[in-house]
C-alpha cells in the first residue's frame, strides 16, 4: 500500500552482546552462573549468536523476498546440553540435577517474592518457568538457502559469557570463581577506554 518492501527476520534465542541491559536470552546463561545447585531442566531451545543474527539481517536486506519470513536460528539444544556448554566454558561443575516443571515454577515464585521484598527485578518469573519441558527447536533452512550460515552454539555461549563477565550483571563473587575457557577470552571485544 505504501510501497515499502518488508522482509521479516525472526531470531531465536540470541546470545551475546553488547546490550545496554540484561536481555532474557543472556539471562539464561546468567541464571546458570548464579545457581549454586547447578540445576538444569527438561526441554530445549535454539540458540544463535547476536553477531550471526546481525549478519542474517544483512543477508535478508540483500536477498530476502519481500513479504518473506525467515527464522534466524542456530543450533537446537536440550537445556542440559546448553548448561553443559556454559559450565565447560565458564570452568564450573555440573549440571547436576534436573528440576521438573513443578519445581521450576515453585522456585521462580520464590525468586519473584524475594524480588518484591528487595525491589529488584527477578532473574526468573513464573511465566518463564512455564516453558520448562517444552522444546523450542527451529530450522533456519529458508535463510540458509540465501547464504545464512550461523556458527555453533558453543561460539554463541562464549560470546554471551564474554559479554556477561564484562558487565555489571555478574556479581564479583561469581566472577572470581569462573575459570573462563580461551574461547571466551577470545570472544571479548577490545574496547578502548579513557584512562582516569
Amino acid at each position: 500500500e505504501h510501497g515499502v518492501e518488508v522482509v521479516l527476520a525472526l531470531p531465536t534465542v540470541i546470545l551475546g552482546g553488547p546490550w545496554r541491559h540484561l536481555a532474557p536470552s543472556n539471562a539464561i546463561v546468567l541464571r546458570y552462573l548464579l545457581d549454586p545447585l547447578r540445576t538444569t531442566y527438561p526441554g530445549g531451545c535454539n540458540v544463535v549468536s547476536a553477531a550471526d543474527v546481525a549478519t542474517g539481517h544483512l543477508i535478508l536486506l540483500e536477498a530476502g523476498d519481500p513479504g518473506g519470513r525467515y527464522l534466524l536460528g542456530g543450533e537446537n539444544l536440550t537445556w542440559r546440553q546448553l548448561h553443559t556448554i556454559v559450565a565447560e566454558l565458564a570452568g564450573l561443575p555440573g549440571p547436576y540435577a534436573e528440576a521438573p516443571a513443578a519445581v521450576a515454577w515453585l522456585g521462580s515464585a520464590v525468586v519473584e517474592g524475594w524480588a518484591r521484598v528487595t525491589g529488584e527485578t527477578p532473574l526468573v518469573t513464573r511465566d518463564e518457568s512455564r516453558s520448562v519441558g517444552r522444546y523450542y527447536w527451529y530450522s533456519s533452512d529458508r535463510a540458509a538457502s540465501l547464504g545464512y550460515a550461523p556458527g555453533g552454539a558453543r561460539a554463541a555461549v562464549a560470546e554471551s559469557l564474554a559479554w556477561l563477565v564484562a558487565s555489571p550483571e555478574v556479581p564479583r563473587w561469581v566472577r572470581e570463581r569462573l575459570r573462563l575457557a580461551d574461547q571466551v577470552r577470545m570472544a571479548r571485544p577490545l574496547v578502548p577506554r579513557e584512562l582516569p
